[in-house]
């Protein structure tokens, strides 16, 4: 892989370092010549060699640069008569020729003399494959070594299923253990005795490498979930770093938090129980809402620390037993009191930037009111914007 942020390259950067010597393919860098042709054949190549390095350690293809023996020799470049054009020729062909899709892929054009220049891709290794290369009914399974891309054998293939599903099941055992340390009260901060709604959202990347975003006090506080007031509190966690709105020396604790972990894990957590003249109830909104706005907020924090898809989106609410659901705007629904104490819903993957958070959490909203024996969510219209209420 190159060593500098794919952002900040430029074509004389490239060739200078092709000029220093030492730039050679291995198991992270991969350099050609010419671009992509429009052949099947080069397509599935083309996919062959991005599969290979998202499937194995994460790496670079720069397009434009000439090699002998697996060094580079020189940065002649290419000529693209329109390089936005290819840029989105290539991401069409790596959405519809691999399965499961890449969750991330960069391409860069990097402009250099006589109109010529190199293009670059960044595939960072994926934790949703491996990733098969499904173009015209090719089928095959790709890894990349030292020497180059090779097939991966049926044991190589055992292992890359089972260590995703190990990833898997880490995460969800994760969701769980987090539940009983918040039911125990031993969270962040004391919440408020009662129901609570509990929203994680954590990268797959966070079970699958060590990894320490850097957490900035000044810059990386979050809205507690279902925040509404005007003022909150934060402090350093063993975990990372919490927002929270009520005040600690409380008996009762606090409203509701977010918590910041340093692998780049957050935890949102709110009481959402409320008593009325016919007994305890939920408002959807004090869920639904208050999940969507915080996925919102979550993933832009994510983003911006660097941190790579898929994220797991995991709806939980704890202490629920007895409670209702209570659906403004719908007077006469009869009232069916929860049976458990705990809803675990579905859930839910982001593999793509493009997903809305409605998208996301629709499905688990549906979940959410059949617990309470409803077909669906209210909340969301037939094209699954929310048309819920919004505090």
């Amino acid at each position: 892989m190159l060593p500098k942020p794919i952002d900040g390259l430029t074509f004389n950067d490239v060739a200078a370092m092709v000029e220093a010597g030492g730039l050679r393919e291995g198991r992270t860098l991969d350099l050609k010549q010419a671009p992509v042709g429009g052949r099947d054949d080069d397509k599935k190549e083309f996919l062959a060699d991005v599969s290979a390095l998202a499937n194995t350690a994460g790496g670079d293809i720069v397009f434009g640069l000439t090699e002998a023996q697996g060094e580079a020799t020189g940065a002649p470049g290419i000529e693209l008569a329109d390089p936005d054009a290819e840029v989105l020729r290539l991401e069409s062909i790596l959405r519809t020729g691999l399965e499961p899709r890449l969750p991330r892929v960069e391409l860069r054009w990097l402009p250099g003399p006589d109109g010529k220049g190199l293009l670059i891709l960044r595939a960072p290794r994926s934790y949703l494959g491996p990733h098969r290369v499904t173009f015209r009914g090719h089928g095959h399974f790709y890894g990349r070594t030292n020497a180059g891309k090779t097939s991966m054998d049926v044991g190589e293939l055992r292992a890359a299923f089972l260590a995703t599903e190990g990833l898997h099941q880490s995460i969800r055992r994760f969701r769980n253990e987090r539940l009983g340390i918040i039911e125990a009260g031993e969270g962040p901060v004391g919440l408020r005795s009662g129901a609570k709604v509990i929203l994680h959202v954590v990268p797959l990347e966070a079970f699958a490498a060590e990894r320490d975003i850097e957490i900035n006090r000044n810059r990386d506080l979050l809205f507690p979930l279902g925040f509404l007031g005007s003022g909150m509190n934060a402090r350093h966690t063993l975990e990372g770093i919490a927002t929270f709105s009520g005040q600690e020396q409380d008996p009762e604790g606090v409203y509701s938090y977010a918590l910041l972990f340093r692998s780049g894990i957050i935890e949102g957590a709110s009481t959402a129980g409320c008593r009325g003249q016919d007994g305890w109830f939920i408002p959807a909104s004090s869920v639904e809402w208050a999940a969507l706005s915080a996925l919102r907020s979550y993933r832009e924090k994510l983003a911006e620390k660097g941190v790579d898809l898929p994220l797991y989106v995991f709806l939980s609410l704890i202490g629920v037993r007895a409670h209702s659901l209570a659906i403004s705007g719908r007077p006469f629904d009869r009232r069916r009191p929860q049976r458990i104490d705990a809803l675990l819903l579905p859930e839910a993957v982001i593999t793509d930037a493009r997903q809305t958070d409605e998208e996301v959490l629709r499905p688990v909203c549906d979940r959410f009111w059949n617990a309470f024996g409803y077909e669906r969510s209210m909340s969301f219209d037939a094209a699954g914007k929310y048309v819920g209420e919004r505090y």
